[in-house]
């Protein structure tokens, strides 16, 4: 009897496929990865909100977000300026590169759509989408 796939192996398996993908398109676009793209995107949504801000927006470390931080901002894609109302905190925008480089990088985004558009049908992305959203509030920290 073949072993019994258990659906977080499936959704580690989907997700790290998805994550290869998604670099292989942003680096092709742009020259970014998928988390490097995935922070141009939380940057440019909330531009001048706090490093800690689009951290936790990203569901990551403070800690682990400023090195790719630190990164996007050598690569002049993000600038990382003191927060007006505390000194203490960084404010995060977009660059000109970045906003480029974002434009290419939601245009790979949309190829990787088009993969899952024809593995789901319209009604399979809705469920997907709200049974992703809930095991996400299970699981919350």
């Amino acid at each position: 009897m073949a072993e019994k796939i258990y659906l977080y192996h499936q959704l580690q398996l989907a997700a790290a496929r998805l994550r290869s993908q998604a670099d292989r398109l942003g680096a092709a676009a742009a020259g970014v990865s998928g988390a490097q793209a995935g922070a141009l995107l939380a940057v440019a949504a909330k531009p001048g909100a706090s490093q800690r801000a689009v951290a936790q927006a990203l569901g990551q470390s403070e800690s682990g977000f400023t090195t790719m931080v630190s990164r996007l901002v050598a690569a002049e894609l993000v600038l990382r300026t003191h927060d007006s109302v505390d000194p203490r905190a960084w404010a995060l925008t977009l660059t000109p590169k970045g906003e480029d480089a974002l434009v290419k990088v939601k245009e790979g985004l949309k190829e990787l759509n088009r993969l899952i558009d024809r593995a789901l049908s319209a009604q399979e992305k809705e469920n997907l989408s709200k049974l992703l959203s809930r095991i996400v509030e299970a699981v919350n920290e």
